[in-house]
């Protein structure tokens, strides 16, 4: 795939040194790709691979992004700049990939490209990626944590395949780019949703533990270390080995005699940093609420066959986080409106129809909230936001749709007939979501 895909870059070069930029662009733009096509098949052995659609798709991109707009291709200059590196001649590349001195030196000097099926095996002989290779101009490209976002938004909104595979993709450009590796090995964790129960998700879960183990732990920073352990070890808990997982999380585990966060806290306050030190005090509060709702969310799951408890302890969480927000409309109302779903939940499967039915509407009104929800600032807190992009954040509309259409919800039959069970779903359906809150 990634030979397939750096083909394609270098045929659309080719094409735009064929057609010309500003034609390319009037065919892409008005939607007439066919003489496109054409001159990429004519280009490359390779190009026929691709589906019109996908070849449609990318040169969209390429437009809508201008990454064509700023390439200029350097695949020459660098060749000639890793073999003076090397100590080699031009007859010693020239031996190693079986062409002539000659082509090496139209190569080099720009009169000339290598044939395309030579690119993964000229990058390799260089250690370095294709797009590196070609002098892909990463600045006009965006950036890696963008097409991260992207996939993030498409996973949040219930389109887990769909992001798997575009980030898949990205990979594929990029596949030497840690960030990337490990944020697709945690989308393919995410992407099982806890299960591990069909060839799809045992397949999802193999390949991110194959990623990342094949980083070397020295290629990474302490929070790409870190992340990568963690993830490494949720593949772990899907393969039920808690042994493996319980070592990693061992090693990850903070200190228990000394405490980091106050240590940092109190060394800002006395360099008189108050503005620091009060942004960490108030993200500590904000992922201890985390971990609350988090914990609430696993007993949850732990007290299933009792919903007598699953009521108490949802109850509870929904009691602190209206105190802390004092019931003010903020991005906790998602976190509060999936603790009173639980709870209606819990109650239709004790057969108490009208529990059920209130705590139903209220898991409505705040994902309402939530849909509409801008950061606002709070009690102790300041302005909650969720893990600082709000705009990635579980929205809570979509995913309770999501539930209730999925079959996840079986035990409703006792109030989902129910006209106020109708409304409240109608109302998610017709929700406006404010774009903060996608």
């Amino acid at each position: 795939m990634v030979e397939l895909v750096c083909a394609l870059d270098f045929s659309l070069w080719l094409c735009v040194r064929s057609v010309g930029k500003s034609i390319l662009y009037s065919f892409v733009l008005s939607n007439n790709i066919q003489p496109i096509v054409e001159c990429c098949y004519t280009k490359s052995k390779i190009i026929p691979l691709f589906s019109l659609s996908l070849l449609n798709t990318m040169l969209l991109q390429a437009c809508d992004n201008k990454i064509l707009g700023g390439y200029e291709m350097k695949i020459g200059a660098n060749i000639c700049e890793f073999r003076k590196a090397m100590n080699l001649t031009q007859e010693q590349l020239s031996n190693s990939f079986g062409v002539s001195v000659a082509a090496v030196s139209k190569w080099e000097t720009g009169v000339a490209y290598p044939d395309i099926e030579l690119l993964p095996k000229i990058a390799e002989f260089f250690k370095v990626s294709v797009d590196y290779l070609l002098g892909y101009d990463m600045a006009a490209e965006l950036t890696i944590e963008a097409y991260i976002d992207t996939a993030m938004k498409l996973y949040f909104e219930r389109k887990s395949k769909e992001a798997v595979e575009y980030l898949s993709g990205i990979l594929a450009r990029y596949p030497n780019n840690n960030k990337l590796k490990i944020a697709f090995a945690r989308l393919q964790v995410y992407a099982t949703h806890g299960r591990y129960d069909n060839e799809r998700h045992k397949k999802l879960i193999s390949d991110a533990e194959k990623i990342l183990l094949s980083m070397p732990d020295n290629s990474l920073s302490r929070n790409e270390y870190e992340d990568a352990q963690y993830i490494l070890s949720m593949t772990y808990t899907a393969k039920k080995q808690y042994d493996e997982e319980l070592a990693i999380i061992n090693r990850l585990k903070p200190s228990e005699q000394v405490n980091i966060a106050n240590a940092e806290y109190m060394i800002h306050i006395k360099k008189g940093d108050l503005t620091t030190a009060e942004k960490l005090i108030k993200r500590c509060l904000h992922n201890s609420l985390m971990d609350i709702e988090g914990a609430v969310s696993w007993s949850t799951q732990i007290y299933y066959d009792t919903p007598e408890k699953v009521i108490e302890i949802n109850n509870w969480l929904i009691s602190l986080f209206k105190l802390v927000t004092n019931d003010m409309q903020s991005f906790l109302d998602g976190n509060i409106s999936y603790a009173y779903e639980n709870v209606a939940y819990a109650y239709s499967r004790l057969n108490s129809k009208e529990e059920a039915l209130v705590n139903f509407e209220k898991a409505i009104e705040y994902a309402l909230r939530d849909a509409d929800a801008m950061p606002v600032t709070l009690p102790f807190t300041g302005k909650l936001v969720w893990n600082d992009k709000p705009e990635l954040r579980p929205n809570a509309v979509k995913s309770l749709l999501a539930a209730l259409n999925s079959g996840e919800r079986d035990d409703y039959a006792l109030i989902r007939d129910d006209m106020r069970f109708v409304d409240c779903v109608g109302k998610l359906e017709n929700a406006n979501i404010n774009p903060v809150g996608v």
